[in-house]
Formats: C-alpha cells, structure tokens, sequence
C-alpha cells in the first residue's frame, strides 16, 4: 500500500520502506517496489524476531492484553505503548516496562487492564487524528482494530 497520506510510505504487512531498509540493511529506505516484494514468511519472520521474542510485553502473563500490547508497540512503539498502558492503570508514565508498571498491571483483572487499553488507544486515535485532519482517512481502520482487542 501506498496511500498519499501515510507518514509512513510505501508499506507492506504493515512494514514500512523505512523499517525494511533497515532490516535488509539496505543503507538507505527500501524502493517501492522492493517493500512490495515482501513476503507473508519475510513478514512473519520479521515481527516474530523483532516484535514479540524482544518485545518488552512478552511476559505479559493475561494473553489477549499482551497480544495487544505487541499489537500496539507494532503500531504506535514500544514506548508509546506502555505510556498509554500506564495511563490505564494509573503508575507514572515513563514509557518503560518497570517494576512498578508490571505489579501495578498483576493488581488488576487482565480483561479489564485489556478494555481499559482499548478506551486508551481510541483516544490516542481521536486525539492524533483530531490533531492533524490530513490522518482523518486512517482513523476508522485504526480504531477497528483496537476494537478487535475488546474482550465483552
């Protein structure tokens, strides 16, 4: 894909030119037609390297949140992330994975850590797109899929 609007550029399975230069170690942004090149094994391969052996949410023991956490860091970083987690469960916003944020997170019910991350990531939708009208197109996708996380 290769919307005019995406920050982001060419992408593929969700991996962006700039992200595939520099898991090919390209030296520079993958072309067009090199992220286009990407296949479903090459995909898999790399979020399973990259996104969920090292992800900082792998021990997550609650399943359906920690899938989601990875989902998110894919999306929006690591980072970003858990600053949003911690929103949810009310610990300082440091943007790490620290031993507060991890026994503050087990002191809670995992669905409802998960739904409560899932009204945090609609609002970091809303206030992005809110805040810059040229994103508007993606917001309804974007928000799908954090739907796809509630659990009723």
């Amino acid at each position: 894909m290769n919307h005019p609007s995406d920050r982001g550029g060419p992408t593929n399975f969700g991996i962006t030119a700039a992200t595939w230069g520099v898991e090919q170690r390209l030296g520079r942004d993958a072309t067009a037609s090199e992220v286009k090149a990407i296949t479903r094994d090459q995909a898999l391969d790399y979020y399973k390297r990259r996104h969920i052996d090292q992800s900082p949410f792998r021990f997550v023991a609650f399943e359906p949140l920690r899938v989601q956490l990875i989902d998110f860091g894919i999306n929006s970083g690591t980072a970003r992330a858990t600053r949003w987690l911690q929103r949810a469960i009310g610990v300082p916003t440091t943007g790490d994975m620290d031993d507060v944020t991890r026994s503050a997170l087990n002191a809670y019910p995992g669905r409802l850590v998960n739904n409560a991350l899932v009204a945090a990531r609609l609002k970091m939708v809303d206030d992005w797109t809110d805040g810059d009208q040229g994103q508007k197109v993606f917001e309804e996708g974007v928000e799908s899929r954090a739907l796809t996380f509630f659990i009723a």
